[in-house]
C-alpha cells in the first residue's frame, strides 16, 4: 500500500480510537452513574470507578495522536520495512512489554491507594476488606476488654447501630461492633460471622437481624436459583473472595486493580444494554418479579440462621434473634384485607424486593422460621412495633419507633447480662 494510503489508514483509525473512547468512557458514566445520590455522575465515577477515565483519556490521546501524526506513527514501525532484523524488532518488543509491565505497576499502586485513600484503609488491606469494609472499619481497634456485642443485619439494623444507645446500655465497658449494611442478607452476615471467627475475634452477644432483604433473591426462575445465592452478581464476587467458586479468580482479585476491572465488567453486566441476566443486589429484574410467588429463600436463610446459632454456641455467645418487623399493609394486603393503601402506593413502597403480597410472603417465611428455632438463641418479639404510622416505608421505622426498637434490644441484652454477668 503506498505511504499517503498507509497515513490515511492511520488518521481515520486514530480518529475512530478517539471516538469509542470518548463515547464509551461517557456512556459507561451514564450508565453506571446516574443517580447516585446528590454526587454528579462523572464526580461518583472518579471516586468509585476511575478506570473508566484513565482507559478513556488514554485511548482519546493516543488516537488524537496517530490521527495528527501518523507520518512519525509510520516513520518508527519496524513492521513496513521488510528488510528490518529480527533482533531489532525483539527489542522493541521488549521495551513495549517493559512498559506496560510499568504501567500496570502504576495502575495497582494507583488503584490501592485510591480504595485505601477513600475508606482509611492501609495501604496493603485484603481483598476482603473491600468486598465488606466494615471488616476493618469496625474491628480494627477491635478489644476483648469489657462487653462485645456484634450486630448481623441489613440497613434497619445498619442505622440503628450507628447510635452509642447499646453502648451505654451497661455500668461496663462496652463495644458494639456494627458489620450490618445496606441491602445485606442473611448470607452476608453468615460469611463475615464465619470471617471474624476465624481471625480470632469474639463476642458476647450477637444480634441477628434480617428478613427482606432475602426476600430479593426469589425473584428468579427455579431452575437458576442458588441457595448460596450465587444467582446475583454480588454473591458471585462473595463466594469467589470468601468460599471456595472459581479460586484461579479469588487469587486474582488480591490486586486492586483487576479488582476494580472485575467490578466494572460487573457493573456493565448488570445493565440491561449488556444483557442483565442475574439478580442485582439493590433490585429485582422487573420481568422476573412472577417468579417472586415461590419462597425459595426459606430453605437458605434457614440454613444460615441455623449456622450462625451454631457458631454463636460453639464460640459462647449469646445470640438474639428479633421478630424482623414490617409494614402491617403488606400482610393485609397479601390476606386480602382492606389496607389503606392504593396497590400503587404498595408496590411503591416495596419495588426495591419484589411485588407487595411476594415481599409479605417472604418475610412471613422467614418470621416462621425465626419462630420455629427460638429454642437456640433469645427471641425477641417485635409484633407490638408493627404499626402503620411506625414505619417510614415497608420496613424501616421512624426516627421515634427506631428509639424504641433500640430499647427493646438494650432492654434484653441487660437481662442477658444480669443473669449471667460472667
Amino acid at each position: 500500500m503506498p505511504r499517503p494510503l498507509w497515513a490515511a489508514a492511520c488518521r481515520i483509525a486514530g480518529l475512530i480510537l478517539a471516538i469509542v473512547s470518548a463515547a464509551g468512557a461517557a456512556l459507561v458514566i451514564r450508565l453506571l452513574y446516574t443517580g447516585r445520590g446528590g454526587e454528579t455522575p462523572v464526580r461518583s465515577a472518579l471516586l468509585e470507578q476511575p478506570l473508566v477515565f484513565i482507559l478513556g483519556a488514554a485511548g482519546l490521546a493516543l488516537g488524537l495522536y496517530i490521527a495528527f501524526y501518523p507520518n512519525k506513527i509510520l516513520a518508527h514501525r519496524p513492521w513496513l520495512n521488510p528488510r528490518r532484523v529480527w533482533r531489532e524488532r525483539q527489542a522493541e518488543l521488549f521495551l513495549l512489554l517493559g512498559s506496560c509491565a510499568v504501567a500496570l505497576v502504576l495502575l495497582e499502586i494507583g488503584s490501592r491507594a485510591i480504595y485505601a485513600t477513600e475508606r482509611g484503609f492501609p495501604f496493603f488491606y485484603p481483598v476482603e476488606h473491600i468486598v465488606y469494609p466494615p471488616l476493618y472499619e469496625q474491628l480494627h481497634d477491635y478489644t476483648e476488654e469489657g462487653v462485645n456485642v456484634l450486630l448481623l443485619g441489613g440497613s434497619v439494623l445498619y442505622f440503628a447501630g450507628r447510635e452509642n444507645t447499646l453502648e451505654k446500655a451497661f455500668d461496663i465497658p462496652v463495644r458494639v461492633y456494627n458489620l450490618a449494611q445496606t441491602a445485606h442478607s442473611s448470607r452476608d452476615s453468615l460469611t463475615k460471622y464465619r470471617y471474624v471467627l476465624d481471625r480470632g475475634y469474639r463476642f458476647d452477644y450477637v444480634i441477628f437481624y434480617h428478613g427482606i432483604n432475602d426476600v430479593r433473591a426469589n425473584n428468579v426462575p427455579p431452575e437458576l436459583f442458588s441457595e448460596d445465592y450465587n444467582h446475583y452478581f454480588f454473591y458471585r464476587l462473595t463466594n469467589t473472595v470468601f468460599g471456595g467458586r472459581n479460586p484461579a479468580l479469588r487469587f486474582m482479585l488480591h490486586s486492586a486493580l483487576v479488582f476494580r476491572i472485575e467490578r466494572l465488567v460487573t457493573q456493565l453486566r448488570e445493565t440491561r444494554l449488556f444483557g442483565r441476566n442475574l439478580v442485582h443486589i439493590a433490585f429485582p429484574r422487573e420481568d422476573w418479579l412472577q417468579y417472586g410467588d415461590d419462597i425459595k429463600s426459606r430453605a437458605a436463610f434457614e440454613q444460615n440462621l441455623l449456622e450462625i446459632a451454631r457458631l454463636a454456641e460453639e464460640n459462647e455467645s449469646a445470640l438474639i434473634v428479633p421478630r424482623f418487623a414490617f409494614h402491617p399493609a403488606l400482610a393485609d394486603y397479601a390476606a386480602g384485607r382492606e389496607t389503606g393503601r392504593t396497590e400503587q402506593e404498595l408496590i411503591r413502597l416495596t419495588e426495591q424486593w419484589g411485588l407487595p403480597s411476594h415481599v409479605a410472603k417472604g418475610i412471613q417465611a422467614h418470621n416462621e422460621v425465626i419462630e420455629m428455632h427460638r429454642d437456640r438463641y433469645t427471641f425477641l418479639d417485635t409484633s407490638r412495633l408493627e404499626e402503620a404510622d411506625n414505619f417510614a416505608d415497608s420496613c424501616h421505622f421512624t426516627p421515634e419507633v427506631q428509639a424504641e426498637f433500640l430499647e427493646l434490644l438494650v432492654d434484653t441484652l441487660r437481662e442477658l447480662h444480669t443473669d449471667d454477668p460472667g
